[in-house]
């Protein structure tokens, strides 16, 4: 996939993907950016409320029903860092877990991200 520059944010009604650009133009003629498979199912896992995941989390989060993984970790690596360049993401050191014990870095949804979650994956977030 090529990476073009980032377009202005002005328009996510249209999600695309193409397999070829990073955006693609909508209804409108403004440009959207364009998110794979994986990136779409890591945005439908990350809470809207703050928190972070670990990559170890989110594979856990992306189980299918039989409890495999339906990515590979490298995979979901590759997908939360291409969210995090595009400014859906962010990282975040320092997590604490629900008993107050340490729990290493991870990554959680922006404002970017859930308003691109919201308007472009209609019906799955």
């Amino acid at each position: 996939m090529t990476v073009s520059p980032t377009p202005p944010q002005d328009d996510v009604k249209s999600m695309v993907y193409s397999g070829e650009d990073a955006f693609v133009p909508s209804e409108n003629g403004a440009t959207t950016p364009v998110i794979g498979d994986v990136e779409a199912a890591i945005l439908e896992v990350l809470p809207f409320d703050g928190m972070c995941f670990s990559f170890r989390a989110l594979e856990a989060q992306l189980q299918d029903l039989e409890g495999e993984s339906r990515f590979n970790r490298a995979t979901i690596e590759a997908g939360v860092r291409l969210l995090a360049a595009r400014g859906f993401a962010h990282f975040r050191r320092g997590l604490f877990d629900e008993d107050g014990g340490t729990y290493g870095s991870g990554y959680g949804i922006t404002d970017a991200g859930q308003n691109y979650a919201r308007q472009a994956l209609k019906g799955r977030v």
